[in-house]
């Protein structure tokens, strides 16, 4: 995953990271729609030309979230997909988000997946 680290987001890498989360929660991996995947990779690929740092970071791992909680590609794990992916990403363009308690954590991942709701309706 090495592309992923530098900051390309692939379909393989949401797969893999998919899997993992299945295997976890032990429930069925399999991708349901590979076209949907495609897509919001490429959905996420489009900002890539935005110069400014933040905005960019932020309307990828909107896209990601939105795409994979909206579309569901996958047979189970997509919003935790979304939401573990996403986070990795800010992280690695530095913007991570300090969790110093379990409640934190909850409290943000709560809030993520609010407004990812808000966008399906």
């Amino acid at each position: 995953m090495s592309n992923f680290f530098n900051g390309v987001l692939e379909e393989t890498h949401v797969i893999k990271a998919n899997k993992q989360r299945c295997i976890i929660s032990n429930e069925e991996f399999g991708l349901a729609d590979p076209d949907k995947l495609r897509e919001i990779i490429s959905n996420i690929h489009s900002v890539d030309r935005i110069e400014d740092k933040r905005e960019r970071i932020i309307r990828k791992t909107s896209i990601l979230i939105v795409g994979l909680g909206y579309d569901q590609p996958f047979k189970n794990g997509n919003k935790r997909t979304a939401l573990s992916i996403s986070i990795l990403m800010l992280r690695l363009e530095q913007f991570d988000i300090p969790f110093h308690t379990k409640a934190q954590k909850r409290e943000v991942f709560d809030l993520l997946e609010g407004l990812m709701f808000k966008f399906l309706l």
